[in-house]
């Protein structure tokens, strides 16, 4: 059994295994906190700080939960990709969420967009994402760092930035980060990166731990069937299907599992909290070492990966710092099923 937390190299911890809202925040977060979890991953880009700050205060004031019991995550949104802004937008989740501080603040991507007000969080110029090509990832880790000098946040880190991108952020930083937030799932393991991590003690948390398969958008972008979408979703494939009779459980719970005991932290989003028990229940469930191994051979590279940015943000692709540097054309991969992809 895992002890359920992630020691930092700043000596704070985090648990494991989190959540993040959907479009029922304050119902959602509701019965997440019923069901043992106490890691709220935010994100300012969503808009969902106030109704979590909403449902929190009325925790702590009606159910007895010590702050020093939750554990809270906030996000820098794209818009706020400058060193001017990020103070600003640190007070303003600060505001939202009705909290003296967070557990972890994070740099959302290394993608800037153009800053209008606080709340145009996704400005779109001639159906593209108006981009800030001027973004600086060393002058807005600087002033993140300065975030939590300022004592309003206990860890800082980043989200979705390449191995290349964490090279040039360690090297320049006072206060390295201490979490990278990606997308690391049995089909995309990230393994030269979690190298660089263990290396460097930054803890990793997936997003996706089941592939990206929000509403099927590879289906109905390519105007393919599911048939054929379904083989590039871990939860999908034989083999984690046939764990989860081995052990009377859903597919999503072994990859959880996969991760956790991989001591890869992990996100669990709104849409997927139904296909876990409670989440003492996920840290108590463990594989085998053999079916560990066997899940590891199913990293596919670089075309395991499920989720690009463009898909969402067009444009998004053509900023100079876009992370994604390895992604594969979604429609080749299809359309060539079923190549060896190892």
């Amino acid at each position: 059994m895992t002890t359920g937390f992630l020691k930092l190299f700043d000596n704070n911890q985090l648990p494991l295994v989190g959540w993040a809202p959907g479009k029922d925040v304050e119902k959602s977060l509701e019965a997440a906190l019923r069901s043992g979890c106490r890691f709220i991953w935010t994100d300012y880009n969503n808009q969902d700080e106030i109704e979590v700050g909403r449902v929190l205060s009325r925790w702590f004031r009606e159910n007895d939960l010590k702050r020093k019991n939750i554990f809270v995550s906030v996000k820098l949104p794209f818009i706020g990709n400058h060193h001017t802004r990020v103070q600003q937008f640190a007070r303003k989740s600060l505001e939202n969420l009705r909290l003296g501080y967070v557990d972890l603040f994070l740099i959302s991507a290394p993608v800037g967009f153009k800053y209008t007000n606080d709340n145009i969080c996704f400005p779109f110029k001639n159906n593209m994402i108006d981009l800030d090509r001027q973004t600086d990832i060393i002058s807005i880790w600087k002033a993140v760092e300065r975030v939590a000098d300022a004592g309003m946040t206990k860890s800082i880190g980043l989200c979705h930035f390449n191995e290349r991108q964490l090279k040039i952020i360690v090297r320049n930083a006072r206060v390295p980060p201490a979490v990278l937030q990606v997308e690391c799932h049995a089909y995309f393991q990230q393994r030269e990166l979690q190298a660089f991590c263990n290396k460097y003690e930054i803890a990793i948390y997936s997003v996706f731990p089941a592939g990206y398969n929000n509403g099927n958008f590879c289906a109905k972008t390519l105007s393919t069937n599911l048939s054929q979408q379904d083989n590039l979703i871990p939860k999908f494939d034989p083999l984690i299907r046939k764990l989860g009779y081995r052990h009377d459980t859903n597919p999503y719970q072994i990859l959880v599992a996969f991760l956790v005991q991989s001591n890869i932290g992990v996100v669990v989003s709104d849409t997927e909290a139904s296909e876990i028990p409670t989440y003492s229940q996920v840290l108590n469930f463990q594989l085998k070492n053999d079916e560990l191994e066997a899940i590891a051979e199913l990293n596919k590279g670089s075309r395991g990966r499920t989720f690009n940015f463009r898909d969402l943000l067009p444009g998004f692709d053509t900023h100079p710092q876009h992370p994604f540097h390895d992604v594969f054309n979604l429609e080749f991969a299809i359309l060539d099923f079923p190549r060896n992809w190892n």
